[in-house]
């Protein structure tokens, strides 16, 4: 068809590695929160947080700036729920060019697992790259909930009002509303031995905004009493979805 000419080799990984040299940090993490109690505690641990109001879905533009900003070649993203899925897939397809992964975790209580992943914030606690995955898929996740219409679960039929237990998303335990504080403190109580009874060490707990003052502290005696072995820490949640969130390692 004709003779060659003006040939070029093309190296990929030489192009990859000119890439990369543009990242100001080797990794981050950034966490889309609801609730300041949340966004605070994620904050504190080094992360970079995108924190939304109750039922707020963010643009698109609005993560890519987040995740551009922060100029690191790998990012883990938090997004802390599933109804964000679609808009964290347009924000990270934008983002990630060539020298720039990222990945992703789901729910709260399990994000707190990313302490384990190897961030330049935390360089004296680098650890390899799955620790993270296998911390977070070693931790459970209990919701207690307040129902807001009827509807049919594994464990019966809930009514508008009624408190709902829930185990890594699925209802496992309904009391009867309204919601008083004796009542959540109940529900609490038997959501956080359902969760032990399959073992852990360390609980964490997350009061939402409207729940009562004394949950934590009323959890942290039931614990010392009931679970000797077991190791409770709360901090302040202020979601609204969610009375309580739980999370078992």
């Amino acid at each position: 068809m004709g003779k060659p000419r003006r040939i070029a080799v093309v190296r990929f990984d030489d192009q990859v590695a000119a890439a990369s040299s543009r990242f100001a940090v080797e990794r981050a993490v950034v966490v889309l929160a609801r609730g300041s109690g949340i966004a605070e505690v994620f904050r504190s641990e080094g992360a970079t947080v995108l924190q939304l109001a109750d039922h707020e879905i963010p643009a698109a533009s609005d993560v890519v700036a987040v995740l551009a900003g922060t100029q690191a070649s790998h990012v883990t993203v938090l997004p802390n729920s599933d109804e964000l899925g679609e808009v964290l897939a347009a924000a990270v397809t934008e983002v990630c060019w060539p020298g720039r992964t990222c990945s992703s975790c789901r729910r709260c209580p399990r994000c707190r697992a990313w302490r384990h992943w190897p961030c330049t914030i935390r360089p004296a606690a680098r650890r390899r790259r799955s620790a993270m995955a296998e911390a977070a898929a070693a931790t459970r996740r209990g919701e207690l909930t307040v129902a807001t219409e009827q509807g049919i679960t594994w464990v019966g039929v809930c009514q508008p009002g009624d408190v709902l237990g829930l185990l890594d998303g699925e209802i496992v335990l309904i009391e009867p509303g309204p919601a008083t504080e004796p009542l959540v403190v109940g529900a609490a109580r038997r959501l956080l031995d359902r969760m032990l009874a399959g073992g852990g060490e360390l609980v964490t707990a997350l009061p939402g905004a409207d729940a009562p003052e004394s949950l934590v502290d009323d959890l942290i005696e039931h614990v010392r009493a009931e679970h000797r072995e077991v190791e409770l820490t709360g901090y302040p949640g202020g979601q609204a979805e969610a009375i309580l969130l739980l999370g078992v390692e």
